[in-house]
């Protein structure tokens, strides 16, 4: 499939704004409930509930907390792998994670020949990192030690077997205990609250209006990636040489992302705010909208907990490596937004659909975390379908696309609708974020029989 596009095409598809595909019937994210059934040997014997209560449960705590965007991804990737690693001991043609992502070691793995709830293991594996994931976040941590006691009493009664539920408890606990040794080395408590002075110069970003926040997460480079290594190895082409001369093609990008938000159809309007995925504290980030995404592709599927943890650990691996290298290019290029560029060249009267978040232009994160889960849901499940009712809660109507692509180029134009991005922010973007998963899929393997895409 031709995922991507030239600059002209991408533009010319975007702003037509096509129709998308007829609607689905999908699984709501929360909606599952533990099914009364048996402990059994394998996952796939098992349904995802136990992941669906889970992603809903951390979506909601990382927009209550409002996360910034590097760290929702983090925050969702370190739950996924916790998941995955729990259950793996029920996946015979699966491989651990331990020793194959960055600084990872080999996992407590479940015993042979003695039985196990794979769900349980989940729940308590998940349960045990988010205190590391949500110090000191009171309201969040109780909602999450809410879900894990009553999904372990759910399986407790399902089970009927306290020695398996005691035994499934007791591992995920201990995958959970060494994830969070894991979690606690990557750097992440190093780079808080430390002072960052912008540069100044022609070019170089300024704070934005309406705001005028402080830079958000200056320092990320300095955290660990999971599986992408270095953090530049996806660094994009520089972005166009920056000039304040109404001939020069800087000018021209900048023109472009004016027009097109002086000329908004309601249609692109619609896209620009569906996708906004600020952090306002109104959403999960553009991680957590791919998260929920992954997690309404998982129920339309009829996915098992095997192939559910799979895609989800695989996903959300990807997409915060994607944020990491985006986040590695926007402080290292500090390139101006076009807020500042078009009000100070252009019109001074200028104001953006979207706010403009807190922090340097190139590449746009929409684009490199959309072109990283594309790829790699697509190398996973191909070309479906779906209804993304995500926006639902915010008073957003459902879209519906023909295919994971279609979403993501969607995603990726929003921000140029919004007035968020010059058009090679975001065409840049994409293709980094293709390049971060074929560079991720190509580094681990859940699979014993090879890559999965």
């Amino acid at each position: 499939m031709n995922s991507t596009y030239s600059r002209r095409e991408f533009l010319n598809r975007s702003l037509a704004v096509g129709a998308g595909a007829a609607a689905i019937q999908l699984l709501p994210i929360g909606a599952a409930t533990a099914a009364a059934v048996p402990s059994h040997r394998l996952t796939q014997s098992h349904d995802p509930a136990v992941l669906h209560r889970w992603i809903s449960a951390v979506h909601s705590s990382v927009k209550r907390e409002r996360y910034t965007p590097t760290n929702a991804a983090r925050t969702y990737a370190y739950f996924s792998v916790a998941a995955y690693e729990a259950v793996v001991g029920g996946m015979p043609r699966h491989l651990s994670l331990g020793l194959q992502l960055n600084g990872l070691p080999r996992l407590p793995f479940a015993a042979r020949n003695r039985r196990y709830d794979w769900p349980t293991a989940a729940n308590a594996a998940m349960a045990t990192i988010a205190p590391a994931l949500f110090a000191d976040r009171a309201e969040s941590l109780a909602e999450l030690a809410d879900l894990e006691a009553a999904f372990r009493s759910e399986r407790a009664v399902a089970v009927a077997d306290g020695p398996t539920i005691n035994r499934s408890v007791a591992h995920g606990r201990a995958v959970g205990d060494a994830i969070v040794t894991w979690i606690h080395a990557d750097g992440w408590a190093g780079i808080q609250g430390l002072a960052y002075t912008p540069p100044v110069g022609p070019g170089l970003w300024q704070s934005t209006p309406p705001n005028f926040g402080t830079a958000i997460e200056p320092y990320w480079e300095q955290v660990r990636t999971f599986a992408l290594s270095p953090v530049t190895t996806c660094t994009p082409p520089p972005p166009v040489a920056f000039s304040t001369d109404p001939a020069s093609e800087f000018y021209a990008q900048a023109l472009t992302t004016y027009h097109a938000v002086n000329n908004l159809a309601d249609a692109q309007k619609d896209i620009a705010f569906f996708w906004r995925d600020n952090p306002d504290g109104t959403t999960g980030l553009p991680s957590g909208h791919w998260l929920l995404i992954t997690g309404i592709l998982i129920g339309q599927l009829g996915y098992n907990l095997e192939q559910a943890a799979e895609l989800l650990a695989l996903n959300s691996v990807t997409v915060a490596d994607a944020f990491s290298s985006c986040w590695t290019e926007k402080y290292r290029t500090n390139l101006v937004r076009p807020v500042t560029y078009i009000q100070q060249n252009v019109d001074a009267a200028w104001t953006t659909p979207v706010n403009t978040p807190q922090f340097p232009e190139y590449t746009s994160g929409h684009s490199v975390g959309s072109g990283a889960a594309a790829t790699t849901l697509t190398a996973l499940v191909g070309t479906v379908a779906f209804v993304d009712n995500t926006g639902e809660v915010n008073g957003f109507a459902s879209r519906s696309f023909d295919s994971i692509w279609d979403a993501a180029n969607e995603a990726a134009i929003s921000r140029l609708y919004g007035g968020i991005h010059y058009p090679m922010g975001i065409e840049a973007g994409i293709e980094q974020g293709i390049c971060v998963s074929r560079e991720v899929l190509g580094r681990i393997s859940t699979r014993k029989s090879g890559p999965v895409g």
